[in-house]
């Protein structure tokens, strides 16, 4: 799956400084849909790491498990909304 998950949002630093907290949101269920799906390059793996990090840092304070039950209770429609979007594309490119 060749898909860029590097943004300039998430490129902006590791605290996510200048990133809407529903970009980094965003960003970290591209990311983890991504890593569902298939492996990711070392590249990709660490941009999508300082997504997560600061999205752990800004929306759960750090809290692991807060953020654990969150993703828990979202994943799935989180990831459906994703594939559907895939699909939706792939069906427009010629």
């Amino acid at each position: 799956m060749a898909w860029a998950v590097a943004s300039a949002a998430t490129q902006a630093g590791a605290q996510g400084a200048g990133t809407s907290l529903q970009e980094l949101e965003r960003e970290f269920w591209r990311c983890d849909h991504a890593a569902a799906r298939s492996l990711l390059d070392a590249g990709t793996a660490a941009q999508c790491s300082i997504a997560y990090e600061a999205l752990n840092k800004r929306r759960f304070g750090g809290d692991f498990g807060a953020m654990l039950a969150w993703w828990r209770a979202n994943k799935d429609a989180e990831h459906l909304a994703l594939s559907a979007e895939a699909e939706r594309k792939a069906s427009l490119t010629p």
